[in-house]
């Protein structure tokens, strides 16, 4: 009487094995590794050149919205490596790609805003040399 506790046997808080325990000790939670061909070692490819292509495509857009000369020469330059980098390792750089078109009209139309800017300032000058 001392073993048991309000009428309940031992064997009553062990928890209880499933009937097919053994076989799931055998089975590992973990993933197993698979060989490469050849027992080569796996190789990592350290791929910056989508990066690089997120970059330069962001500095193209804000060169093409704020007329930066700048921010657009920055993407182009990112956008030229790139697609340097993703020639090396065998893929392909659309954003590279994308960044160098979109930074390269961004430079056309700053270089015409510019143009146009001073073409408006020397015929305002022009104008005015008529009144003195």
């Amino acid at each position: 009487m001392d073993n048991q506790k309000d009428g309940l046997s031992p064997d009553f808080y062990q928890q209880q094995q499933p009937a097919n325990f053994a076989a799931m000790q055998q089975v590992s939670p973990y993933p197993e590794f698979q060989q490469s061909p050849y027992g080569q070692m796996p190789v990592y490819i350290n791929d910056n050149s989508k990066t690089l292509g997120i970059m330069s495509l962001v500095f193209s857009c804000v060169g093409i919205c704020c007329f930066g000369l700048q921010f657009s020469v920055i993407g182009i330059i990112f956008g030229i490596i790139s697609k340097v980098q993703a020639k090396k390792i065998g893929q392909k750089s659309s954003l590279g790609l994308a960044g160098i078109i979109v930074g390269s009209v961004s430079v056309v139309l700053s270089i015409i805003a510019i143009i146009v800017y001073f073409a408006l300032i020397a015929s305002s000058l022009f104008n005015l040399s008529d009144y003195f």
